[in-house]
């Protein structure tokens, strides 16, 4: 890991704050040995492709439309390795304590993934604009997997492409 960061260059948010090493949530996440008591919490992620990014956490308010959550955990990433395909974050999605749909106490979320050739773009919504609204929306329960259960899972009952 680099040397924790010193310093913070946040964005105009005045609720930006780095999680100190010695931090509850750090220590249960992380489980670091803090270098010094003024450390901040340092960590690398790294994906099953081997891409990875390392930086440190910190905790900032998040606001959706009126409605504003205090101290939700987030990574500042200092470097990355891999193709991220231009993108300047990522979003955690998964059952664990920290992912964006803990944090934010959402019972639904929805994500529509479109082709590269579709003009509409991708779709990612929250809580009660996640929940589908017409009559021919269909979804699927989530299974829970004892063995990894951050993760989400779905029972497969067939595939279909092109009509077949």
């Amino acid at each position: 890991l680099p040397p924790p960061a010193t310093t913070f260059r946040p964005t105009t948010s005045d609720t930006f704050s780095g999680l100190p090493c010695n931090d509850q949530t750090c220590q249960s996440v992380i489980s670091q040995t803090c270098p010094s008591p003024a450390s901040y919490c340092t960590y690398l992620m790294q994906y099953s492709d081997y891409t990875n990014t390392t930086g440190y956490l910190a905790t900032d308010t998040f606001t959706f439309d009126q409605i504003q959550v205090p101290d939700v955990v987030l990574g500042c990433s200092q470097a990355s390795f891999g193709d991220f395909s231009g993108a300047s974050g990522v979003l955690g999605f998964s059952r664990g304590d920290l992912s964006l749909v803990s944090q934010l106490h959402l019972s639904w979320f929805s994500y529509r993934l479109a082709s590269d050739e579709s003009k509409s773009g991708n779709l990612l919504q929250f809580g009660d604009d996640a929940v589908p609204q017409t009559v021919n929306s269909r979804s699927t329960p989530i299974l829970n997997n004892s063995v990894y259960p951050d993760l989400y899972y779905v029972k497969l009952t067939g595939i279909m492409i092109d009509g077949r």
